[in-house]
């Protein structure tokens, strides 16, 4: 029987219950009812409990996988599998920790509720963020010990087979046959006597488990913390940041493979606890000891910190200690963002951003195939180092965000952002660094047609968030900074972004039988609407800017954002991007089309009255309709025709007004932008009853 609440206490019964027959009972009545069924108790969470260590790892490695796909995790969910997988955070087996923290990662990050009560759960009840804590500072007690121990075994094991080799040293000439049977024999006997053979294998399984508990641990943390305010301030502690910094420091220079990627997760989950974290800029800044900060300082260059090469490149380091550096990069500027430490961090940037998307997804597609003929292992290689280079773009990404927004914070907030851009200080950080061409490949790379979603997949998983998500978001601020011609001509740009705005709305709308990574996840389809909206709100920032009319709108891109702002998944956002882009496009052609105008203001005046959008929206709306009517040209054929002065009449009494009266004391900036388009609509209303003998009262 499931494992789920009981809602009342059960009746004492002396005879022995059927489970079988018991949930046949449940599921019947539950048909009666007219309720689903709950769901039959998954294998995997049967393993949780066994009293075989390799049983409750397998059991954490098949909730891994299953959470992946939504049908599974709300099995899992239904049966509190984060529950029961976060109590073997505290296994006494190192295994078996490691795997319970990649599987509750998996849950937590794949819940698709708006609530995050799993998060809530495991946060309240199970203190998750306080066990990881004591989890990681027992595995790093352990590791030093088991690490020193494995090398003198290998030590042992070595000279071992030196003193078998050199016997012959005191006897006569042996052929080589003799000293190899003379070699198999001691390994033979060291087997069997559990001597240095056995125990360098013991040795290099335990270390292996501490670094991939430590790796999980850390991945986890990192979830864990970005979701809960109170779990980050726990984890923001001094004492277990120096346990961070130690990792990042000493694993990150380590041969093997486990103890980097244990760097790596350490040094990400310092990058995300650093934002807004007195307490991390307090450590940063004089909690490390001067051997850790060479050590960081080097990272952040992309050199390794045992490097002696005189032309030190970012160029010689792996894909995933590109991660490291970049991580490390942004918990520096995190802390303390100013010009210096940007400077220090844009080389790397630059770097990092070299990594083209389409390319590295064009490349790796092939390996992906069932037709790939090269070894798995050659195969894995290839797709993790592209994953790496992409999550590197991808924190470069929201790096070069973060840096971007210090630099504006200098703007005039009543200059054009453009203007405010060239007459800032700053600006030369950035202009001058070679950022902003990089930057514009990366997009570029981005608005080209993607290849089959299906293909792409399994890459796409493999990063945390959509790297779309962070480049069109950058993209979209900087084409506010930049003229657009920094991309290319008008008309380029304006249709490159339509195209990918185009196809991603395709993909995200797909019939439910089409096999998409929209369909598929709720998540991924949460994260191509948040490309959607970045692509609309390019698409406006064109549009204002293209002052000669050297974008060429066609009649089937204004379709594709009335469809787009109709959307119920569309966000507020998206829907005034998507206003504020059909009237500019109306505003164009008001003069020698009416069919476009006509089409312009009715989408316009749909948003205007649909109750069930907000009120900035609708505002927006409103916005739209005083700018497309602003003289007398359309009010005889379209202004009184379609009802426009009634609709804002009532919008701006019913809607508006009474949200600039709630809004003044607990929401300043809605107050004050409501309050502006409110003075102008009463103005334009009354122009309109003066100008327009049909809506006077």
């Amino acid at each position: 029987m499931g494992s789920g609440k009981r809602h009342q206490k059960p009746n004492r019964a002396k005879g022995v219950i059927d489970p079988e027959a018991l949930r046949a009972h449940m599921q019947q009545q539950a048909v009666e009812a007219g309720v689903a069924a709950p769901p039959v108790v998954p294998v995997c969470l049967t393993k949780l409990v066994s009293t075989s260590a390799s049983d409750r790892e397998e059991g954490c490695v098949d909730i891994t996988q299953f959470a992946l796909q939504p049908s599974h995790h709300t099995a899992l969910k239904y049966h509190k599998a984060h529950r029961k997988v976060a109590q073997l955070l505290r296994d006494e087996n190192v295994h078996v920790r490691g795997a319970a923290a990649a599987a509750l990662r998996n849950l937590l990050t794949n819940d698709t509720s708006d609530d995050d009560a799993l998060l809530e759960e495991v946060v309240t009840q199970d203190l998750v963020a306080q066990t990881i804590v004591t989890s990681v500072t027992e595995l790093m007690s352990q590791y030093p010990r088991v690490s020193e121990a494995l090398g003198q075994a290998k030590l042992a094991a070595a000279n071992a087979a030196h003193d078998i080799s050199t016997a012959d040293e005191e006897h006569d000439v042996v052929t080589q046959e003799e000293q190899l049977t003379t070699l198999l024999t001691g390994i033979e006997q060291a087997l069997e006597e559990n001597d240095v053979v056995t125990q360098e294998e013991q040795l290099t399984t335990l270390l292996t488990g501490i670094e991939q508990a430590l790796e999980e641990n850390f991945e986890l943390a990192s979830v864990v913390g970005e979701g809960s305010p109170e779990s980050a301030d726990i984890l923001s502690d001094a004492a277990f940041l120096s346990q961070v910094a130690t990792v990042v420091c000493e694993l990150s220079v380590s041969t093997r493979e486990h103890s980097v990627n244990a760097a790596v997760a350490a040094a990400e989950l310092l990058s995300l606890l650093s934002a807004d974290n007195d307490a991390v800029a307090s450590f940063i800044g004089s909690g490390l000891s001067s051997e850790q900060l060479h050590a960081l300082n080097s990272w952040i260059q992309g050199v390794p910190p045992t490097s002696t090469a005189e032309n030190k490149s970012p160029s010689a380091i792996s894909p995933r200690l590109l991660r490291l550096c970049v991580a490390l990069a942004g918990t520096l500027v995190n802390c303390a963002p100013n010009e210096q430490n940007a400077t220090r961090v844009l080389p790397i940037i630059n770097y990092a951003l070299t990594a083209l998307p389409f390319k590295e997804w064009c490349r790796v597609l092939p390996l992906l195939s069932e037709d790939c003929n090269l070894a798995d292992e050659v195969r894995t290689l290839a797709v993790s180092q592209s994953t790496d280079r992409l999550r590197s773009l991808q924190a470069a990404v929201d790096l070069l965000g973060t840096i971007v927004s210090f630099v504006c914070e200098a703007h005039h907030d009543e200059e054009d952002d453009e203007v405010a851009f060239m007459q800032n200080p700053h600006a030369a950080l950035l202009s001058n660094s070679g950022v902003f061409s990089n930057v514009g490949e990366v997009i570029k790379d981005l608005l080209q047609p993607f290849p089959d979603a299906t293909c792409m997949r399994a890459l796409r998983e493999a990063t945390p968030k959509s790297v779309e998500v962070g480049v069109f978001g950058l993209a979209s601020t900087l084409l506010m900074m930049l003229p657009v011609a920094s991309l290319g001509p008008f008309n380029v740009v304006w249709r490159a972004i339509v195209s990918a705005l185009q196809r991603r709305y395709e993909l995200a709308t797909a019939d439910a039988e089409s096999l998409t990574i929209a369909t598929e996840s709720p998540a991924a389809l949460n994260l191509l609407f948040l490309q959607l909206e970045s692509l609309a709100e390019m698409s406006w920032t064109v549009q204002r800017k293209d002052t000669s009319g050297a974008s060429e709108v066609q009649p089937q891109d204004l379709d594709v954002f009335t469809r787009l702002a109709w959307s119920p998944k569309a966000s507020a956002e998206t829907k005034i991007f998507s206003v504020g882009t059909v009237s500019c496009v109306g505003m164009r052609y008001r003069s020698t089309s009416i069919e476009a105008m006509t089409a312009c203001s009715r989408f316009c005046n749909g948003m205007l009255v649909d109750e069930a959008t907000t009120v900035d929206v609708r505002a927006e709306a409103a916005n739209s309709l005083m700018d497309l009517f602003d003289n007398e040209a359309y009010d005889e054929t379209l202004y009184v025709p379609l009802g426009l002065h009634a609709s804002l009449t009532d919008v701006l009494n019913r809607v508006i007004l009474p949200t600039v009266k709630e809004s003044k004391r607990s929401n300043r900036a809605q107050y004050e932008k409501l309050g502006e388009i409110s003075e102008n609509l009463k103005r334009f209303l009354q122009y309109k009853e003066l100008h327009c003998p049909q809506v006077k009262r």
